[in-house]
């Protein structure tokens, strides 16, 4: 029988997983924590550097993929460490799928239990990634929106680090995917 717990970890016997409540709490706080620190970052520079402008040869695109890649490769040592171990859960499933007689309710309960472990790693990567994204954003004055929008356009500057933060944490495929669809259109 499994039970969620207040704290959102699920129970099943002697053993604990994460729930998804607390893996992104978790993430969040991390996100949050990154985004208050790189927007502290930014008022103690206010406006000492120029913003970023894109050049007539490289796109917005372009420099966002390279953080996002540089934050994909700072984080992918230490991302199996930043959630809940799924190996347990893997074996079980392996365990299970060659078990004689076969158990499908086994099975389905075992695939739930590995789903949710890596689930739980990916909102806490997600957190990480995103709070990294904030703190590069802001140290290097890098913001979407206002590399984007005309010069004379000034965009809440917390608005700008919010999406530009999460743009970039959220990985380099959601930034392959749009560039994808946008030279796609006609």
């Amino acid at each position: 029988m499994t039970e969620e717990t207040e704290a959102g970890a699920t129970q099943t016997g002697e053993e604990t997983l994460m729930g998804p409540i607390t893996a992104g709490l978790i993430g969040y706080a991390f996100g949050a924590a990154g985004y208050g620190l790189a927007f502290w970052v930014h008022i103690a520079n206010f406006d000492e550097i120029a913003p970023y402008r894109v050049a007539g040869n490289i796109s917005t695109f372009a420099m966002l993929f390279v953080l996002a890649l540089a934050i994909e490769r700072l984080i992918q040592p230490f991302a199996s460490s930043l959630g809940p171990d799924s190996e347990p859960a893997r074996l079980d499933l392996e365990a299970r799928r060659s078990a004689v007689p076969p158990d499908p309710a086994g099975v389905r309960e075992a695939k739930k239990k590995l789903s949710a472990a890596r689930n739980a790693t990916a909102l806490i990567t997600w957190g990480v990634a995103s709070a990294i994204g904030f703190l590069m954003t802001a140290s290097s004055n890098v913001t979407l929106l206002r590399s984007i929008l005309d010069a004379s356009a000034k965009p809440w500057y917390w608005l700008d680090l919010l999406v530009t933060g999460l743009v970039i944490g959220a990985g380099t495929k959601p930034l392959n995917d749009l560039v994808t669809r946008l030279e796609r259109k006609p």
